[in-house]
């Protein structure tokens, strides 16, 4: 019986644990084994749970109240992680540099960091050839259902509750924990328990109406068929076994009925073999995990060649083999993340939130269970829509969640995303609005700008002439003169070839005397021709507006701000907010993905490897020069970033498909992304963690026209 499984569970920690009986217990985790064990274990001195989620300290569980870290760290002796085995060693790494106390895993074992590498995994050795193989050699084919035909768009099952809590609360308005409720109920029943038992029994503890529950169940349904993505390869494989008329079974131990499961089949276009090939422990009374459901199958046909594919290594490898059947390992989307070469980053998901957004890119990442072979573990990015989607999309909608936030309450009405960084800004921004049907309209602007168009255009005194002129620069005088003031060199300059070095203030400006009538003359032109042309896109800008951009400084906003004589809020990715910088002196700056203790952003994950973002975040046309006499931009020619632009464009598509994929299941969050997954999972990606194909990689290239002409291709 599957209820075995509880009471091994618990005669296991017994065993275990037994000597440490006399300790301060706490334990780490607070899903259905915690649930299932505390009961039993009510003579060891359990003082404290422990949880990733900061909303879940406070709340209690069977009486034990859920603490922080640090506070366990005083109170308690030791910490045993009680979760599933697959998550040990991750919420270990979550845990590590904090804990001051000892810390063991459920199994017995003391926790300690493991240096392997990645590429060892055994795992990566497997192909789609080899599950073929495996098909070909057996008379019966049992596939596991999750996590093997299908996955999940989150990291856990139990995320799926704290999905359903929050939509139950929001429909609802029932002001209960129901995603705790819902664990507790299927704790407290029989391991073969239906999803109706479930919520009879949840309409028995609190007094639901059977109606409201009947909704929630329900919703639950939808949810899970919502959250499935198909494993194309294993798939292909089930229906390829079909054909070749291999009897095909899907055994699964779920909560659902036949009828249930079938709808989930049915949305997948799965519902393709007889009710009699369908084997859940929630139909038979019997389950995977104690063996049972082999044993039927086993017995049922015993002289048969039988084959069980799955990804659970007790449940679907070792029981099966128990009982006498073959088993072929396919690791789950989320196990192939935690073993990858950016498994790291799930160690930072700190609630369910995180690990949807994590999961979102894992689904997508690995529907194909052998996709890290070739690779040996390394993430392999080979189209740019999956490179938008899994590396930019996560800090994209953190940003636009962040800026709408920042916009309701500083009480704006307008915003002004400046070019060419806001070029897909802009865009994306107004798409996550409609993503977000309930937040209010926010007008936006795209402004056409630059540091050379913005500088000359504000250059009144001979101290702003001398900023202009030392910019740094790197190139000819030739060169220098064109692209800083839009004046041609004498034929007879004798400095025209010579590079710049702008550093050596005397020097230049001797160099610039001969043309100081020009240039003063061509900044009238220019700064007459932006303002008519501003004119024309900003109207009458009275209501209350902020500025947009990617980063650093202030400077474009601070001379803005001149230009347009009004101050106005600047909201940037990362910026320098520390006192040196003498722009945050005068400019109102907010950055998103930095903390307050780090206001130069020397510790951002997104800064380290923002040359990424830098490029992505342009237009497809140069840098703007200037604005011509009849109203037009002049821009500098297009570089490769430009004649690249389609990759791009790609790219922002798979950013759009995240975007929508992750509002459709989160609930708005408007924190910053200081440490949030989104940055840590491109940062990990960017660090050497993906290989990138060549070409994705010829659209990324670092050019700043304003310092000169060279362009650099961008690598991992």
């Amino acid at each position: 019986m599957a209820g075995d499984q509880y009471q091994k569970e618990q005669k296991d920690f017994r065993e275990k644990f037994s000597r440490l009986k006399g300790k301060a217990i706490a334990l780490y985790g607070i899903g259905r084994r915690t649930m299932t064990l505390l009961p039993a274990i009510r003579d060891f001195h359990v003082i404290a749970l422990l949880d990733r989620a900061k909303e879940s300290i406070g709340k209690e569980i069977n009486g034990i109240p859920i603490c922080a870290l640090d506070e366990v760290n005083r109170i308690a002796d030791i910490i045993i992680i009680n979760s599933d085995p697959s998550n040990f060693r991750v919420i270990y790494e979550r845990i590590a540099n904090d804990v001051e106390i000892p810390v063991y895993y459920a199994n017995g074992e003391r926790a300690a960091r493991r240096e392997t590498s990645y590429a060892t995994n055994p795992y990566w050795g497997k192909t789609l050839q080899d599950l073929q193989m495996a098909i070909d050699a057996h008379d019966i084919v049992s596939f596991d259902f999750f996590d093997t035909l299908v996955t999940r768009k989150a990291m856990t099952p139990t995320d799926a509750f704290a999905i359903l809590g929050d939509r139950v609360e929001r429909k609802f308005h029932l002001g209960i924990d129901f995603a705790t409720l819902r664990q507790t109920i299927a704790a407290s029943c029989s391991p073969f328990a239906t999803l109706d038992e479930l919520y009879e029994g949840i309409v028995n503890r609190t007094g639901m109406s059977p109606e409201v529950a009947w909704h929630i169940e329900e919703l639950e349904l939808s949810l899970e068929e919502e959250l499935m993505v198909v494993r194309v390869p294993v798939v292909e494989a089930f229906r390829r076994a079909i054909q070749m008329g291999k009897q095909v079974f899907i055994t699964s131990d779920t909560y659902v009925s036949g009828k249930q499961f079938y709808q989930l089949l049915s949305h997948r276009a799965l519902d393709i073999l007889p009710e009699r090939q369908v084997l859940l422990s929630s139909e038979l009374q019997k389950s995977k995990a104690d063996g049972e459901l082999f044993a039927l199958l086993k017995a049922t046909y015993p002289d048969a060649r039988i084959l069980h594919i799955g990804d659970n290594w007790k449940s679907d490898i070792e029981q099966a083999r128990k009982h006498e059947i073959d088993a072929f390992y396919l690791m789950s989307s989320s196990d192939m993340l935690k073993a990858s070469s950016v498994g790291r980053v799930v160690a930072v998901a700190k609630n369910w939130r995180d690990d949807v957004r994590l999961g979102l890119s894992t689904a997508r990442l690995f529907q194909n269970p052998f996709v890290l072979h070739d690779t040996r573990g390394k993430v392999p990015f080979r189209d740019a829509e999956t490179f938008g989607y899994a590396v930019f999309g996560g800090v994209m909608l953190r940003f636009c969640e962040w800026l709408a936030a920042r916009v309701k309450t500083c009480h704006l009405r307008t915003l002004l995303f400046f070019a060419r960084d806001g070029y897909f800004l802009e865009r994306d921004f107004r798409y996550f609005l409609r993503l977000r049907e309930t937040l209010p309209d926010i007008h936006t602007k795209f402004v056409p700008i630059s540091r050379q168009l913005i500088y000359l255009a504000t250059m009144h005194t001979e101290a702003d002439y001398r900023r202009v002129a030392s910019f740094a620069f790197l190139g000819s005088f030739r060169d220098y003169l064109f692209q800083r003031f839009n004046l041609k060199v004498d034929e007879a300059d004798v400095h025209a070839s010579e590079d710049v070095h702008t550093d050596e203030d005397d020097t230049l400006l001797k160099w610039l005397q001969p043309y100081e009538s020009r240039i003063w003359t061509e900044q009238k032109r220019q700064e007459r021709n932006y303002r008519r042309y501003l004119s024309g896109i900003l109207g009458n800008l009275e209501q209350p507006a902020g500025i947009v951009d990617f980063s650093f400084y202030g400077t474009t906003q601070y001379y803005f701000q001149r230009f347009v004589k009004m101050e106005l809020p600047g909201f940037y990715f990362l910026a320098d907010l520390s006192e040196q910088n003498p722009y945050r002196q005068v400019n109102d700056m907010e950055a998103c993905f930095q903390s307050d203790s780090d206001p130069k952003a020397t510790v951002c994950v997104l800064r380290k490897k923002g040359n990424f973002l830098e490029s992505f975040l342009t237009a497809p046309y140069g840098m703007i020069r200037l604005i011509d006499d009849d109203g037009n931009m002049v821009t500098e020619p297009d570089r490769e970033n430009q004649k690249q632009f389609a990759i791009k464009e790609r790219v922002n598509e798979g950013i759009c498909e995240y975007m929508a994929d992750a509002v459709e299941i989160l609930p708005m969050d408007s924190e910053s992304g200081a440490d949030g997954v989104e940055a840590a999972a491109y940062y990990a990606f960017l660090d050497g963690g993906a290989q990138i194909s060549s070409d994705i990689l010829k659209g990324f290239y670092f050019d700043n026209d304003m310092v000169g002409s060279k362009e650099v291709p961008l690598e991992v």
